[in-house]
Parts: C-alpha cells; structure tokens; sequence
C-alpha cells in the first residue's frame, strides 16, 4: 500500500523549473520574482473561474500565447482535479509545452509535482456522526452522501487495496476524544468528523493525533500547535457571504445595503460582507438588522432612500418571502438583489421561483440536499488533502462547490450564483 503523505511543503513561487541556473539574491532579482507571482496569481483568479467551454474559446481564439496557456491550465484544473496523479502527470506535461509560462510559479518544482504520482489514499475510514439523538436529522444525509460517493469510488477499486468505512454514532458516544481512539484502535487511518462545533473543540483538545481528522465544522481555533493532522470542513455561511461579495463587484455594483437579522448569526454574515466588500473596494450605504420575524414595511421604505446598486439579504425562508415583496414594492430603482442559501430552507432551488425571482443567489453548485453533498464532499477530502495540501492554487470542484486549503487548514468552499429565473 502506498504511505499516505498528509504534510508536503507548499511550494507556490518558483520561477523556473528544477535543474535551472540559481535565482541571484540580488534584490532586483527578488523584486522580479515577487512582480511575476502577483501577476501569475491575478491571472489565474481571473481565469480559473470560467467555464471550460469559455476556456476552450479561448484556446482557439486567442493570439495570446500567455492566456492560451492559462486557458489550457484551468483545463486541467477542471478536468483532472478528482484523481492526484493524472492531475500531476497533466501539469508536468503542460510544464513542458509552457516552460517560460508565468503559471508555473503557481505549480512548485517538478520534484514537488512527482512526488504527487507516489501519494496513496486512506484504506480504512471512519466516519463520527450524530446518527441517534436530536442532531441525527443533520448526521443521516451526511452518511448517506458519504455512503454514496463511497461506493461510486469503491466500483472503480479491485483487489486486495478496496477501501472499508465504518461510521461511529457520537449521539450515543458523547466522549469524542475516546471514540477517536477507539477508532484508531480498530484500523483507521483516516477519521472524518465529528460534526458538532462543540464535538470538533472537544476532539481537538486531544494531545496526540496518530491519524489525520476531517472535522465537519469549523472552531476557529488556531492557537493550538499540535493539531497540525487536525482538517476543518464545513458549510460556512461566511463562503456564501464571500462570494455574494465577489460576484457583485466583478459585475461592477459598489454601494451596498445588508438586510439580515439582528441574532448572532445575523450579525455574523453582516460582518463577513461587510470586510469582504470594503477590502474589494465596496461602500456599504446602511445595514439594517431587523428584529421581528422579518423586517417591518417602514424599515424596508426608509432604508430604501438609500441609493445602492445592489441589496444583500440574510434570511431564513419565511423572512425572505415577507421582505422580498416589500423591496420590490418600494424600489423605484429594481436595485439587484443578491441572497445566501439560508432563504432555500436547506434546498438547492426554492420551493418556488416565483418567490425570488431575478434574485441571485449564491448556492452550492448541485441540485441535492446540503447535508447530503457535504456528505459526498467529506468522502472526496478524506481522499485529496494530499493534494490540496501540495497544490493550493488548484481547487478541488465538488458537490458543494470549489474547495479550497487555507493556511489555517480549513477547506472553504467557492460557489456559483445563479439569477433565479421569473
């Protein structure tokens, strides 16, 4: 069985390929290199995102030598990020057609490619889930989004190396550090979850971690130095938030109006909009938190005074269907409205469309049950940490959108919005 390699060194702004001349010290010469990874990365975020039919335009319409080849790199992003090693071998290929190519200083040396075509994957996975108890309605889709993208994976698997998972119910096993190591006491080489914040905070006071964890929520803890085999992944609102951001600036709108509710959670992607939108540029006119079940005829009149190209909304289902009409009825100016998942009521489409139409919502990229991806998701992580580890800049495209490794190790996703049509 190959040794699964959980901690290879990023390697990200290297300028040239392994066996070139030595990169002078001078200060000149680090000034150029800086120069040409800031500009690779612009490039690349602006690139990366589009569809692969776009890219394929491009690779045959294009004159530029440069985009071509940024083109031809987003493709094997694309088409080659679920399995590590054709995605290694693609990329030193790509390597040698684009040698001078500014991309290359996203992709580490060639040492640091190959090592990717040696990286194996877990052989005994297990899953901690609230699957009795108040929070099993949560842990079930994610078992059986799991099961499923198990079993897809476990199809295509022969021999002696096929793959077991067993699931561990921490609804009737509320020690989370001592299920860990039941865990590992019964083979696993890999554990996914548990799922609760308080069960990953609990899990991740635990001295010594033999095996990787994917933790299914997120702590935000990153004080402690000896969880560095510890993963969090999760569906974080705040993602959602982030990418509301992105796409209304790169459609060109800059003043902004936040409507959530005035709770915690509320408060919480108000405040991720608001640093996202500002860094980017962005002014926020007026946010109005509202503090009835949904905001009141007078509030939603008054704040719409405010000219604002666009209007982002936080909102659970029925708050969403009160205040929606009440935007449009008082709006002379049809300002863009721009929704999280959370008015979908855990859906991946609402109920019906006539409720949020032309609204654009930013939601996970499939047409299934959140949890359920999540589940799909968890199963691909437990399988591509090596990878993500190894190529930041490359996303892993799943059921509930592009993940991404940050430095603190957790996975975030980036997610399409759509216009919902009237």
């Amino acid at each position: 069985m190959k040794k699964i390699i959980l901690k290879i060194l990023i390697v990200i702004s290297i300028p040239c390929l392994s066996g070139c001349s030595a990169i002078s010290s001078s200060s000149s010469s680090t000034h150029n290199n800086t120069t040409s990874q800031k500009n690779g990365s612009a490039d690349w975020q602006r690139i990366q995102p589009l569809s692969s039919s776009k890219l394929k335009q491009i690779q045959k319409t294009s004159e530029n030598p440069d985009e071509k080849g940024w083109a031809a790199l987003a493709l094997i992003s694309k088409q080659k990020n679920l399995d590590t090693q054709k995605l290694a071998r693609e990329l030193l290929a790509w390597r040698e057609q684009h040698p001078a190519h500014p991309g290359n200083t996203l992709l580490g040396d060639n040492q640091h490619l190959s090592t990717l075509l040696e990286t194996g994957t877990p052989q005994h996975i297990a899953i901690l889930l609230p699957l009795s108890g108040r929070y099993s309605k949560a842990g079930k889709p994610i078992q059986n989004g799991f099961l499923n993208a198990y079993y897809n994976n476990t199809k295509r698997q022969t021999g002696s190396s096929k793959q077991s998972i067993k699931f561990y119910d921490t609804g009737s096993a509320p020690d989370i550090p001592a299920l860990y190591q039941q865990a590992v006491a019964e083979g696993a080489d890999f554990v996914v979850g548990p799922l609760l914040k308080s069960n990953v905070k609990q899990l991740k006071q635990f001295p010594t971690f033999t095996v990787p964890v994917l933790a299914l929520n997120y702590t935000n803890d990153f004080s402690q130095t000896h969880t560095e085999q510890v993963y969090e992944f999760g569906l974080s609102p705040e993602d959602e938030a982030r990418q509301m951001a992105v796409h209304a600036r790169e459609a060109g709108m800059k003043q902004a109006i936040i409507i959530a509710p005035d709770t915690a959670w509320g408060k919480r992607l108000a405040n991720a909009l608001t640093q996202h939108w500002r860094a980017d540029g962005g002014n926020i006119e007026e946010i109005l938190l509202f503090k009835t079940p949904s905001a009141s005829e007078e509030e939603v009149k008054t704040l719409l005074q405010h000219r604002a190209d666009v209007i982002f909304l936080f909102a659970q289902p029925n708050a969403a269907r009160r205040i929606t009409p009440l935007i449009r009825q008082y709006d002379l100016n049809q300002t863009a409205i721009y929704a999280s998942s959370s008015i979908l009521s855990g859906k991946s489409q609402p109920a019906s469309s006539l409720d949020f139409r032309n609204m654009t919502i930013c939601n996970i990229p499939t047409n299934k049950n959140r949890l359920y991806a999540m589940g799909e998701d968890g199963y691909l992580l437990s399988q591509l940490l090596t990878q993500l580890h190894a190529l930041p800049n490359f996303p892993v495209y799943g059921s509930t959108g592009a993940l991404v490794l940050d430095q603190h190790q957790q996975i975030h996703r980036h997610v399409p919005c759509r216009v919902i049509e009237s």
